[in-house]
């Protein structure tokens, strides 16, 4: 028992180890290698297509989802917030009745065109629009990489947690068995205790009854006897002696007995023979012969019930027989069955010692096997260790470098807008400038157009002044409003020759803005030109980082690879291993039940056989003490 307990202990205590590796085999290493793979691909893919087009909201939805923190779908290992979520889809997209199955997530669909349209929605590389942004998306997949190794961390806890509660609890739960168990024994030894003791109590009322109706036919023989014996004693002597030879030698005396009671029945049928005696004596004898005749009437009386007694302890002393001879078949059966436990036992015996001998060099390759996975899990966290330090530096310098790029991208962008916004007021202004000089044109023209009326009309009036001045004479009242109309067409050319500089000085500045805006595009075209240089540098050197990140993922991978194999040879031996050790501990244990048990029959063999012998000595003691009174 002490052993099973002990194997058992060391069986529980190597749940825990098992249970955590053969979690992370299942669930943590193949998430954390498909979000690494998943990433790297983006990556990889960022780098080679061009953009095309943003991402849709269904893939974003998809983003999400993947990067949600919960419970895991064992086929697609999609991460969903509650488990009913993750019923629900693992039974529309996993069920039985869906035949169709996409390669890349192992998700079942009704058709090929489901398929067809479910590949061209969810598993279409799309690039992102611009660099900044597939830079953004990256760091979003590595902080979903972070945020599903820190949920891989509080799963592996809790698993911690919940294997070592279960441990405790099958510890308890051995203890409570073992406890059920003797519990069962006892109360099946007191049970097979209550049933001899209550056979014991009823055979000792049995034979205490028999023994007391012999006592009370003893005492009545023995009153009679006494009062019998006190009128004569001479027979009461012979009688003691008779008594006393009968229960020496029984059957000699009862012979002797019988004898003379024939002589003294010959002796009493002759007829007295004749004397010469007197009177007196004669009737004496005669006396003395009926005291005789009676005698031996009550001798004959009690020699029947001696008989009868004889017959009743012969009947006893048979009975006391088969019991005895029921009692030897029973003790030879239990005899025999003893040797042939013992047989099996000591079989049993060299058996578990065969078994104890392999367990004890499974153990051996066990513990070389515990030892070996040890030393893996310790080179395994060392390398990982250092890879998670290399990847962490890495992606330090990598983060620098995107910061930096993200920097001057940003500076690159601001100083574009602004001399864009610079370009575009200048161009409107520019625009504005040319509309004026339009406008200003058109007005000129107007203005010409408007000179030329008036010079025409000047001549016009020239002609009709010299027509009135040839008139003039003809009529002197005509004189002052040619006068006055003169002075008009003075007044109004005088303004137009005003409005005609005015124009003319307008048109000279304009002129002069428009150069003045001539020179201020050939500046900007200039620094236009600048900043293309430097965007073409900052461009160089982010091709440069995407060499080195390209570089580090690849290291990266080779590691990752290399620890997945490490990993696999692992817990291949400990599959191995642990196979091993079960079927030891079932052999153990199933051999470890059969001893139990044979030795429980064993036991209670015994048992049966001491309570059979105590019931036998307890029954020939009472039979001696019954014999002793009825003696």
């Amino acid at each position: 028992m002490q052993v099973r307990l002990h194997w058992l202990h060391r069986c529980t205590a190597l749940v825990p180890v098992f249970v955590f590796y053969w979690w992370f085999s299942r669930f943590a290493a193949p998430k954390v290698m498909f979000n690494i793979n998943k990433l790297l691909t983006k990556i990889s893919d960022a780098k080679s297509q061009s953009p095309t087009k943003p991402p849709s909201p269904s893939e974003t939805s998809e983003a999400n989802e993947a990067s949600a923190e919960g419970f895991l779908c064992p086929s697609c290992l999609r991460a969903f917030p509650s488990a009913d979520a993750l019923q629900d889809h693992y039974e529309t997209s996993h069920g039985s009745g869906l035949e169709v199955v996409c390669p890349t997530c192992r998700m079942r669909l009704g058709s090929e065109v489901e398929l067809e349209s479910h590949c061209a929605r969810h598993h279409t590389p799309a690039a992102p629009d611009t660099e900044p942004a597939a830079v953004e998306q990256l760091q979003h997949e590595l902080a979903a990489l972070h945020a599903s190794l820190r949920e891989e961390r509080s799963c592996s806890e809790e698993l911690r947690t919940e294997v070592s509660r279960l441990h405790g609890a099958i510890l308890n739960k051995g203890d409570t068995v073992e406890a059920e168990m003797l519990r069962s024994q006892v109360r099946a030894l007191e049970e097979g205790k209550a049933l001899l003791t209550s056979e014991l109590v009823l055979a000792r009322q049995q034979l205490g009854s028999d023994l007391q109706q012999a006592r009370m036919e003893a005492t009545q023989l023995r009153a009679q006897l006494e009062q019998m014996l006190q009128a004569q004693p001479e027979v009461l002597e012979k009688l003691s002696q008779s008594v006393q030879t009968v229960t020496e030698i029984p059957v000699a005396t009862q012979q002797k007995v019988h004898r003379q009671d024939a002589q003294v029945q010959a002796a009493m049928a002759e007829p007295p023979p004749m004397c010469l005696v007197p009177t007196d004596t004669s009737k004496e004898e005669n006396t003395r012969a009926a005291a005789l005749a009676t005698l031996t009437a009550e001798k004959q009386t009690l020699q029947l019930k001696l008989e009868e007694a004889d017959r009743r302890l012969a009947e006893a002393r048979i009975r006391t027989d088969k019991r005895e001879a029921q009692h030897r078949e029973a003790l030879e059966r239990s005899e025999a069955e003893r040797r042939r436990l013992l047989d099996e036992v000591e079989a049993v015996r060299t058996q578990r010692a065969s078994l104890t001998t392999s367990l004890e060099v499974a153990k051996q390759g066990l513990d070389a096997a515990t030892s070996r996975a040890e030393e893996l899990e310790a080179a395994l966290a060392l390398e990982r260790q250092r890879s998670g330090s290399e990847i962490q530096a890495r992606q330090t310098e990598v983060d620098d470098l995107r910061s930096q790029l993200s920097a001057l991208e940003a500076a690159l962008r601001d100083s574009a807008q602004t001399s864009q916004t610079q370009l575009a007021e200048y161009r409107t202004q520019a625009e504005s400038h040319a509309e004026q000089a339009a406008r200003l044109v058109a007005q000129l023209k107007a203005c010409e157009s408007e000179l030329a009326l008036c010079r025409e009309q000047l001549a016009t009036s020239q002609r009709e002044a010299q027509a009135s001045r040839e008139e003039l004479v003809a009529g002197r009242a005509e004189k002052v409003e040619l006068a006055q109309a003169v002075q008009a067409l003075h007044q109004a050319k005088g303004r137009l020759a005003d409005q005609l500089s005015a124009l003319e000085l307008e048109v000279g500045n304009l002129r002069n803005s428009q150069v003045a805006l001539e020179a201020d595009r050939a500046a900007l075209e200039l620094e236009a030109e600048q900043l293309r240089k430097s965007h073409a540098a900052h461009e160089a050197g982010r091709s440069a980082l995407e060499m080195q990140l390209a570089e580090v993922q690849q290291k990266c991978d080779r590691q990752a690879s290399d620890h997945q194999q490490a990993l696999q040879g692992l817990q291949a031996d400990l599959t191995r291993a642990l196979n091993r050790a079960a079927h030891a501990c079932s052999e153990l244990e199933a051999e470890q039940q059969r001893c139990a048990r044979q030795e429980a029959a064993l036991e209670a063999l015994r048992e049966q056989l001491a309570s059979e012998q105590a019931n036998r000595q307890a029954a020939q003691t009472q039979l001696d003490a019954a014999q002793g009174d009825k003696l």
